[in-house]
């Protein structure tokens, strides 16, 4: 795998380092470390550029893996049969990269008063009127099934055939729901609520700026409650952010995703999901 300096300090250990059985997936972004390895074993390797930071030269049997959805990618790049995904469509009609974790299975976070629950994101509630509409209509049905954001027969009102409006539609509906979810966590739990994200500061929330930074992300989730409403781009449980927190010892509590029954019965004890919000 090669990509950009930003994307490879992104990488969970899975896709840095991984061996199993005659395959070894390994993640540089040395240029003169990628063309090293490709002259010498050729034949035994098959490149994987990130987020399409390409290398030129004659990679036939290469691929493109993506941090999100074909929604996101450039025009011309979408019919490429070789690109892989880290985030499921709602249309389930792209490929899915499946990411694995490395975690402590004994991790058990011990609660107390004090106790941060961390939620590291940014939000936009400018949304356009028919998704307005449509959430003043559906919210409270949407509170007491959090997954009916990620089905496609219950937000077709708004998910247009147009593959850029399915996904400005559907990725405001998000900003929604983790608007309203905050506002909820906010109001009964100001004082442990660690808030992270620009986009909060302006909405009068209090909350840091920062939110880029890899080291500083790592250390937040570290024994806090974690917060995920899912990624915007998709609706699967695991993708980078998740891996990230089950990786750093935060338990991860998650609203629920298409997937999550089946997750949770493989996670260990730092996963959980909520399925409604009363």
């Amino acid at each position: 795998m090669y990509g950009g300096k930003y994307r490879i300090t992104q990488l969970n250990s899975c896709l840095r380092y991984f061996r199993t059985e005659g395959i070894i997936l390994f993640s540089t972004k040395s240029y003169l470390l990628f063309k090293f390895i490709f002259f010498f074993f050729k034949k035994k390797v098959i490149p994987v550029f990130l987020d399409g930071k390409f290398i030129t030269g004659n990679y036939s049997k290469s691929y493109i893996l993506w941090f999100n959805t074909s929604n996101e990618i450039p025009e011309l790049k979408k019919r490429n049969k070789n690109n892989l995904f880290l985030c499921l469509d709602p249309k389930k009609d792209n490929n899915l990269f499946p990411l694995t974790t490395k975690i402590n299975s004994g991790f058990i976070l011990k609660l107390n008063k004090n106790t941060k629950i961390v939620y590291i994101s940014e939000v936009d509630i400018n949304v356009n009127n028919d998704v307005k509409n449509f959430w003043n209509k559906n919210k409270n049905e949407i509170f007491n099934n959090l997954d009916l954001v990620n089905d496609i027969s219950f937000i077709k009102k708004i998910f247009f055939t147009d593959e850029k409006e399915n996904y400005i539609n559907y990725f405001q509906l998000k900003n929604l729901l983790r608007f309203e979810l905050i506002n909820f966590v906010n109001k009964y739990f100001s004082k442990n609520l660690f808030l992270v994200g620009k986009d909060w500061a302006k909405l009068g929330f209090g909350a840091q700026n920062i939110q880029y930074d890899t080291s500083f992300r790592k250390k937040s989730y570290m024994n806090s409650i974690c917060l995920d409403f899912g990624s915007k781009s998709g609706l699967n449980s695991l993708y980078p952010r998740t891996i990230e927190i089950l990786e750093n010892k935060g338990f991860l509590l998650q609203s629920k995703q298409y997937d999550s029954k089946l997750f949770k019965k493989n996670l260990p004890n730092n996963y959980d999901f909520l399925s409604l919000l009363r």
